[in-house]
């Protein structure tokens, strides 16, 4: 017999502040495509076959992620959009995080809460734990911050203090490349004596190995 390609299932995930860190059982299983049904998630042995087929791509199938058994809930198809074919069902699902690659579990419940109430498209996916997802939004809005004061007619120096730490932090996540790290030192040859100078000093220190 072929060694599995999917992650052993594990007792621990990364915690969801709602739901915790253990799969909501409920005692419902259904098939695919059986009376109607229809699922936007494999079982493992799906995903098994599939991943097998496809190797060749090099796919780690932890990132597709696959359902687990005996937590399905009812789905409403009439509130979902986005799709020709909606969801009968939704399954806890086991994912591997993009970020910090950690595993962590895409509740049937959070599935009903994006597709129903706040009508994501159900083909939009959820591809990072909730740390995670948090410290995207954040850099998102940070970087939104530096862009509006580097596009800005004018500009204090404290509005330059806040676009040189919004620079570390954004070269330090991998989003900006590290050449901005100049446009740092610049800030710093230019006010030497600023109260914020040292520990953006520091801050500087600490990352500038990384590059």
């Amino acid at each position: 017999m072929k060694p599995s390609l999917l992650p052993k299932r594990q007792t621990y995930y990364v915690p969801h502040p709602r739901y915790g860190t253990q799969p909501r059982l409920t005692g419902l299983d259904v098939e695919n495509l059986k009376d109607g049904t229809y699922l936007r998630c494999w079982t493992a042995t799906e995903l098994e076959s599939w991943t097998r087929k496809n190797s060749f791509y090099g796919i780690d199938p932890s990132h597709i992620g696959c359902l687990i058994p005996g937590t399905a809930i009812v789905a409403n198809p009439s509130l979902q959009v986005g799709s020709s074919v909606a969801s009968t069902h939704y399954y806890d699902i086991e994912r591997k995080c993009r970020d910090c690659g950690q595993l962590f579990i895409f509740y049937a419940q959070e599935q009903r809460y994006w597709y129903e109430e706040l009508q994501f498209p159900v083909d939009a996916d959820c591809i990072r734990c909730v740390p995670c997802r948090k410290r995207s939004r954040t850099l998102d809005q940070l970087k939104a911050h530096h862009d509006e004061l580097k596009i800005a007619e004018s500009r204090t120096v404290l509005d330059e203090v806040e676009m040189t730490l919004a620079r570390l932090d954004l070269v330090e996540a991998g989003i900006f490349h590290p050449r901005q790290i100049e446009r740092v030192r610049a800030f710093l040859n230019s006010h030497p004596d600023h109260e914020q100078t040292a520990t953006i000093r520091a801050r500087l220190t600490a990352i500038s190995p990384q590059f």
